[in-house]
């Protein structure tokens, strides 16, 4: 080894420096992901004497002023302890100058080794900082879409993750912890190798997970990294095993020629005994490396053969120098590789760490790392070159066996992704037979109470007595209660398979609020209750949203008031409580002097099919749906639902909505429920004086009720028992009817074949309304496909039956009105 000049100790001393500069500098272009290497003295607080270092991709020395003192850093403290020959891996944290955070910031982990004068006293430490971005990313990099990795450090630290936000935040003020980002829900997967574990994340997905345990420095001093990912850790493993392995030998070889410069420092003499000792060293060293160290001749022809390259390739000392390497180890991918490799050497550059294959003396193709490095002269000039070889036969092996247990692992996720569509499969065909089951009852079932609540209708306009007028009403009550439960259980199913919706129409706050009146006046005066409803004057009456689901919500809210107070009132009061020039936000209050609710009762309120106690169930009646099904609806609105109460004293229940306001357009008529069924409110005669309609409908006592109600109200009806008869009366005589009453589901033909013939064949334009006793959407859209004209829904209720049948003909003079509700003007 020259030191390049004589002279003077201190001349010679100063030589050694800048070829141990120089050295350092030419390790930083052979290794670019090394940061820093510095010659870090034990005296004088740690204070750096020599430093190379990389600054925006140019090598440059240190200048003396800028050096720093690092007597109080961790890898200095932890590194002096060491034994000659070990060496020392820092954490992994980001980069600090003159003990402030570097801006960028930069990843690092530093690697350190003690260096010993002659007299054995430790003089300092060989130090190179290593950028860990190039170790840590290549893990996510290497992996598969939608597939993602992470690192730990031993406090659990995310030093990888997705977002790089989440890394190093123990550097940044703020920490971010696997163990708050996931939570374990078994420790191993059935049937895969390895420790695969399950974890779920903050979103509720679960993920499978291959976890390892990374040890690096020595004993006493390790450092501790965790590999989290859910398919493959192969390359941080790959990667900080290659660089721990790498920088040993970097870092013995380092220490060695640094030593050189430490005998100098203090004993510029005997140059040639501490030249002849260095030599010794570093031969030494290549001899022990666990990786082969081969010097070339620029041609190629060996000139040194390590050990470690005996025992690799097969090949003694004496068999290999002299001949040429190619045809030593050369493997297929050779001849690929020597054109790079050559044209690298021509220009003086090192070729960093590649993997490829090489032969063994037994012909066994081996997996190997590579890296080269031009050998120089002092003038420059190229005179030999420098490979280092490491056997990573194991590392592939492992790399295949993780890759094997990825396949399992997609394998179990494919098997998983299959059961879970069987299972949407089954789940989509039990919801089929679910809503076929509840349109079936609900034909079923609303039939026969057309029937019942038609004729009751009837026998309200008959000559009655006082008992058999009692009797009558009873019965028209409990049908009413029959409906009003299988109305609740039905919206109740509709609701929870999601096919309510709710729609947005301009309408009138007036007419839903009327319509509430006219509901509900009756009951609060059977009750000898006082029903208030109040509007403030801020409150808009144009606004755009669904009017009958409000009116709905309104409904059941007003009717449990009064259904559980006893004496008192029921008062509605709407206010304005916010919104701007295009959006209000309403609160509908309905408060009651009723029995009111506990706190406990208040819990389970809105629960479906939960009253407040048994007890509520046995005096009051009631399904317990009604107010789970408002709470759904008003959720549905965007809205919300909230109550007051108090034991003895009553409650408020408050529906705060927002809605759009409609001043430029004029409203539309919009659906409303009915009012209660009355004899002395129902004045049905000469509603239909002289229209001539035909009546299909298949069930005897629905169309004798039917056709009583019809003749009632002064209409001419025509009968037919199935579609296929409407079709004949029809082709006979085109023009007798002003409509037809379509019943839906009928033998021979049905109502949707019978209204598409006459629309299709008979090309006859007369309206035609179904009378259905169906509760899905669905059937209605079919009613419209086939031609229909609107809809009378089973049970009839006759004030909506006749007025729809006004509707759609037009040229009935209109000889009758609603009544006026029964309402306080109290706050009006």
């Amino acid at each position: 080894m020259a030191v390049g000049a004589d002279g003077t100790g201190s001349d010679r001393y100063e030589a050694w420096k800048q070829q141990l500069e120089q050295l350092y500098i030419a390790y930083l272009q052979a290794n670019p992901h090394y940061l820093q290497i510095r010659l870090i003295g034990i005296a004088n607080n740690g204070k750096e004497l020599v430093r190379a270092e990389r600054k925006g991709g140019i090598m440059q020395v240190t200048p003396t002023d800028q050096l720093q003192f690092k007597g109080d850093r961790d890898y200095f403290q932890a590194a002096s302890k060491l034994n000659h020959g070990q060496v020392y891996t820092s954490e992994f944290d980001l980069n600090r100058e003159f003990g402030k955070l570097e801006i960028p910031i930069v990843p690092t982990v530093r690697v350190a080794t003690p260096v010993y004068a002659e007299d054995g006293r430790l003089f300092g430490l060989v130090v190179i900082n290593i950028d860990s971005n190039a170790i840590l990313p290549q893990v996510g990099e290497r992996l598969p879409d939608n597939y993602s990795a992470y690192i730990l450090n031993q406090d659990g630290d995310f030093l990888l993750h997705p977002d790089p936000a989440r890394t190093f935040g123990f550097d940044r003020g703020k920490r971010y912890r696997w163990e708050d980002e996931f939570k374990a829900v078994s420790q191993s997967t059935p049937g895969v190798q390895g420790p695969v574990q399950i974890w779920k994340n903050q979103s509720g997905n679960l993920l499978h997970v291959v976890r390892h345990e990374e040890v690096l420095g020595v004993e006493g001093a390790e450092q501790r990294l965790t590999v989290l990912t859910t398919v493959n850790e192969t390359a941080i493993i790959e990667s900080v095993a290659s660089t721990r392995q790498i920088t040993l030998i970097t870092m013995l070889v380092i220490s060695c020629i640094t030593a050189g410069f430490l005998y100098l420092y203090g004993l510029s003499t005997r140059r040639e005994r501490q030249v002849m000792m260095e030599q010794s060293r570093l031969a030494a060293i290549v001899a022990s490396s666990s990786d082969a160290i081969i010097g070339t001749t620029p041609q190629g022809d060996v000139l040194s053969w390590n050990q470690a390259s005996e025992r690799m390739f097969g090949y003694g000392e004496s068999e290999a120098v002299g001949r040429p390497l190619a045809e030593l180890i050369g493997s297929p991918q050779l001849l690929s590789e020597q054109v790079r490799l050559t044209a690298a050497i021509e220009r003086g550059e090192a070729v960093p760490h590649f993997a490829t294959t090489r032969r063994h003396h037994d012909g066994t193709i081996l997996d190997v790392s590579i890296a080269v490095s031009p050998v120089r002269e002092a003038g420059g000039k190229v005179t030999a070159v420098a490979q280092t070889m490491r056997d990573i036969s194991q590392e592939k092996a492992n790399e295949s066996r993780i890759l094997s247990q990825n396949a399992n692992l997609e394998q179990q996720v494919a098997e998983r992704t299959a059961q879970l569509l069987i299972a949407k499969d089954r789940a989509e065909v039990a919801s089929q037979a679910k809503s076929k089951f509840v349109a079936n009852m609900s034909h079923e079932i609303r039939t026969p109470m057309n029937a019942v609540l038609g004729i009751t209708h009837l026998l309200a306009n008959t000559p009655l007595s006082a008992d058999q007028s009692k009797y009558l009403q009873m019965l028209r009550g409990a049908g009413e209660s029959l409906l009003e439960i299988l109305n609740d259980v039905l919206d109740f199913s509709k609701i929870e398979a999601g096919r309510l919706e709710v729609v947005s129409a301009p309408f009138l706050l007036r007419d839903v609020l009327d319509a509430l009146a006219n509901i509900m006046s009756i009951s609060a005066v059977n009750k000898n209750l006082e029903l208030v409803i109040g509007v403030e004057p801020d409150v808009p009456q144009a606004l755009i949203g669904d009017a009958l689901r409000l009116q709905q919500v309104l409904v059941n809210l007003v009717g449990n008031a009064i259904k559980f107070t006893e004496r008192g009132e029921v008062v509605v009061l709407v206010q304005r409580v916010g919104g701007d020039e295009d959006i209000t936000n309403l609160c509908f209050r309905v408060r009651d002097t009723g029995i009111g609710m506990s706190s406990e009762q208040q819990a389970c309120l809105f629960s479906p099919f939960s009253q407040a106690d048994t007890s509520i169930t046995r005096r009051f009646g009631g399904t317990g749906l009604g107010l789970a099904i408002s709470k759904r609806l008003v959720s549905l609105m965007g809205g919300t639902l909230t109550l007051e109460s108090s034991v003895g004293v009553g409650s408020e229940f408050q529906v705060t909505i927002a809605l759009r306001q409609n001043s430029a357009i004029e409203p539309m008529p919009q659906p409303s429920m009915s009012v209660p069924l009355d004899s002395e409110n129902l004045t049905s005669s000469q509603q239909l004086d002289g229209v001539h309609l035909l009546l299909v409908e298949d069930n005897p006592v629905n169309q004798f009720v039917a056709m009583k109600i019809l003749k009632q109200a002064g209409a001419i009806v025509d009968v037919a028992g199935d579609g296929q008869q409407a079709v004949d009366r029809l082709r006979a005589d085109p023009q007798r009817y002003q409509i037809v009453l379509m019943d839906v589901h009928m033998p021979v033909m049905d109502g949707f074949s019978a209204t598409r013939v006459i629309r299709d064949e008979l090309h006859l334009a007369l309206p035609i309304l179904a009378m259905t006793a169906g509760v899905f959407e669905s059937e209605r859209e079919q009613c419209v496909a086939a031609g229909m004209d609107g809809f009378i829904a089973k049970p009839i209720e006759v004030k909506q039956m006749l007025g729809t049948i006004r509707q759609h003909v037009p040229a009935i003079p209109l000889s009758f009105g609603y009544p006026a509700s029964p309402v306080s003007s109290r706050n009006r």
